[in-house]
C-alpha cells in the first residue's frame, strides 16, 4: 500500500494532544460528578471514548493521505498493426475501416488488462514501432486515436506482413533492455497477402520468433465477404466510389487461413475479432505474471482505497455519538 499524501500521515502528532484534552477532560467530569454527589461514569465509558477518539481522528488521517493499492502482476505486450491501405476496407461509408476496428480491439485489451504495459508497432512495407512500452494508458489511448492510420509511409500498399515479424523478433534479441520481457505481440490484420509461396516465406521468420522467445496472439480483421476499399479525400472524408485498377473494385478477402498458420507457427493462439473478451481472460489467466523487481506504474494502475478507511471513522463518530 502507498499514499499520494504520506506528509498527511505526520499530523497524527495531534492525536497526543487530543489524548490530553481528553484526559483533562476526564478529571473534570469526575470532579463535576463528585460535587453533585452523583455516580460518575463508569472507567469502560472513558476508554470507549479514547479508543472512538482515536479512531475516528486516524482514520481520517489515513484517508486524507490517499491511500491505494498497486497490481502485484504485470507483464509486457507489443501491438503489432497492420496499417497498410487493404486494413482501409470497409463494406460501406457506413461501417468501421479495418483499422477502426483494430483500434477498438487494442483499447479494448489496454482497458481489460490495466495492470499490464504496452507498446504499439505498425507495418505496412516497413515496419516500426510508434511509441514505447508504458504504463500511461491515456498516452496510448491518444495514439491510437490520433496517431494511428493507414499510409504511415509512402507505398502503403505494399503490405510485407512477412518482413514485420522478421524485424519483431530482430528488435527483441538487439535491444534486450527494452524488449526482453515481451513474450507475447498482439498482431491485428487482415492476413492479407499477395505472395503465393508464403507458406514457405513464414517459415524463417516464425523460427526468428521462436528463438527470440516471443509468441504471437494474433487477431483476424476482417468480414466474410470480400471487402471493397472505398476512395478517401485527403481530408480522409469516405466517398461512396470505391477503389477501381483496370476496370476491376479492388476487394480485400479475409485470410483467417493466413492468420492461423501464423499463430499456430508461433505456438501461439488465433482470436476472431469478436472474441477480444477471450483474448483479455487469455492474457490475464495465462501470462500475467508476479513482479519480482522495482515497477515504475502510472496513477492509472493505482487503485484508491480511501473510502475503505471512511467505514471505522464513520462508525466512530457514531460511538462518540452514543456516548
Amino acid at each position: 500500500m502507498g499514499f499520494d499524501f504520506p506528509w498527511v500521515l505526520l499530523l497524527g502528532i495531534a492525536i497526543v494532544p487530543l489524548l490530553w484534552v481528553l484526559k483533562r477532560s476526564e478529571s473534570f467530569t469526575k470532579k463535576l460528578v463528585h460535587q453533585f454527589r452523583s455516580d460518575p461514569p463508569a472507567p469502560a465509558w472513558f476508554r470507549l471514548r479514547y479508543v472512538f477518539a482515536v479512531v475516528f481522528t486516524g482514520s481520517l488521517l489515513v484517508t486524507g493521505a490517499g491511500p491505494y493499492m498497486e497490481p502485484q502482476q504485470t507483464g509486457d505486450y507489443l501491438f503489432l498493426v497492420d496499417t497498410s491501405r487493404s486494413m482501409q476496407a470497409r463494406l460501406s461509408c457506413e461501417h468501421p475501416t479495418f483499422l477502426d476496428r483494430a483500434k477498438k480491439v487494442m483499447q479494448d485489451v489496454i482497458a481489460g488488462v490495466p495492470e499490464a504495459r504496452f507498446g504499439i508497432a505498425v507495418f505496412d512495407r516497413f515496419t516500426f514501432p510508434i511509441t514505447q512500452l508504458t504504463y500511461s494508458h491515456s498516452y496510448l489511448d491518444s495514439v491510437i486515436n490520433n496517431a494511428l492510420f493507414i499510409g504511415m509511409t509512402y507505398r502503403a500498399t505494399d503490405t510485407d506482413l512477412i518482413n514485420a515479424l522478421k524485424v519483431v523478433a530482430g528488435k527483441k534479441q538487439a535491444m534486450p533492455r527494452l524488449y526482453k520481457n515481451v513474450e507475447h505481440v498482439i498482431l491485428l490484420s487482415d492476413g492479407h497477402l499477395e505472395e503465393e509461396d508464403w507458406r514457405q516465406q513464414l517459415q524463417q521468420p516464425l523460427k526468428d520468433l521462436l528463438e527470440a522467445g516471443i509468441t504471437l496472439l494474433v487477431v483476424g480483421i476482417g468480414n466474410a465477404v470480400d471487402t471493397p476499399v472505398p476512395l478517401t479525400d485527403q481530408e480522409d472524408v469516405c466517398s461512396d466510389t470505391m477503389i477501381v485498377i483496370d476496370g476491376k473494385t479492388i476487394r480485400i478477402p479475409f485470410r483467417s487461413d493466413i492468420l492461423q498458420v501464423i499463430a499456430s507457427g508461433s505456438q501461439g493462439k488465433y482470436f476472431e475479432e469478436s472474441e477480444t473478451g477471450k483474448l483479455i481472460r487469455y492474457l490475464r489467466e495465462e501470462t500475467l505474471a508476479d513482479i519480482t523487481a522495482e515497477v515504475q506504474f502510472s496513477e492509472e494502475q493505482r487503485k484508491s482505497i480511501g473510502w475503505i478507511f471512511l467505514i471505522p471513522a464513520a462508525m466512530a463518530l457514531f460511538g462518540l455519538f452514543l456516548l
